[in-house]
């Protein structure tokens, strides 16, 4: 006597509303996501540095970033604020007086010079923070592709 055997089906995942689902999620995450592009007003800032010294001495250890911009006038720009290489210094100088823990935390500078920049630009803000007694200097670079 012959046995009939009973193929069942294979189950299939229906993939159509998973689908669905990671879609809703995406445009979910998207509406909810704050996207991170501030918007500036343009407003007179105050000459004053000690505005820029007391934003930065709420924090313990914040680095200034110091950016050098390829303009001939007021290249040097710290929070939003353009400087003269002379109130580089002065800010500098006040921001490591104010920085400066004997636990050995010392002001810390992170220069970002814009591709464009005159090598010049780079080397007196170098000598800025020389000159304000700044030794802990970061110098950031935009990665390359290399071909191996």
């Amino acid at each position: 006597m012959k046995l009939r055997i009973k193929l069942k089906p294979m189950p299939e995942v229906n993939m159509i509303p998973m689908i669905d689902v990671i879609f809703m999620l995406l445009i979910f995450f998207l509406v909810a996501t704050q996207m991170k592009q501030e918007e500036y007003a343009m407003v007179r800032l105050p000459d004053s540095f000690k505005a820029l010294i007391d934003a930065l001495k709420d924090e313990k250890t914040k680095p200034v970033i110091l950016n050098v911009h390829p303009i001939d006038v007021s290249p040097y720009e710290v929070d939003k604020v353009n400087l003269t290489f002379e109130q580089l210094v002065m800010f500098l100088r006040e921001y490591a007086k104010h920085q400066w823990k004997p636990r050995g935390e010392e002001a810390l500078v992170r220069i970002r010079c814009d591709r464009e920049a005159k090598f010049v630009q780079l080397q007196d803000a170098v000598r800025a923070c020389r000159d304000a007694g700044v030794i802990k200097i970061y110098v950031a670079a935009a990665r390359t592709k290399t071909s191996l």
